[in-house]
């Protein structure tokens, strides 16, 4: 739990989130739907996937690539807060 609240106090890391999940991402979707040739409801879920950065088993993969766990940690609950917020 110590290393969860470290990672929330450090600014780089919430900035890393953020641009991350929520600007580059939906960037790149849209890069996507811009290049590849693709149906209009392809395009919504391209859309609304770039809007969700994290997915339910982040937490075994960090740990299985020996990551930051503390980071991980507090990513999950932001990035659900967000979704929650940024899906329509």
């Amino acid at each position: 739990m110590p290393e969860v609240v470290v990672a929330l106090r450090n600014k780089k890391s919430l900035a890393l989130i953020f641009v991350w999940g929520w600007v580059l991402g939906p960037v790149v979707g849209y890069a996507i739907t811009r290049i590849l040739p693709l149906a209009e409801p392809y395009v919504v879920v391209v859309f609304l996937c770039s809007l969700a950065p994290c997915a339910p088993f982040l937490q075994q993969m960090v740990s299985k690539a020996r990551g930051d766990m503390g980071f991980a940690g507090a990513f999950v609950p932001l990035v659900a807060v967000g979704t929650v917020v940024l899906m329509p």
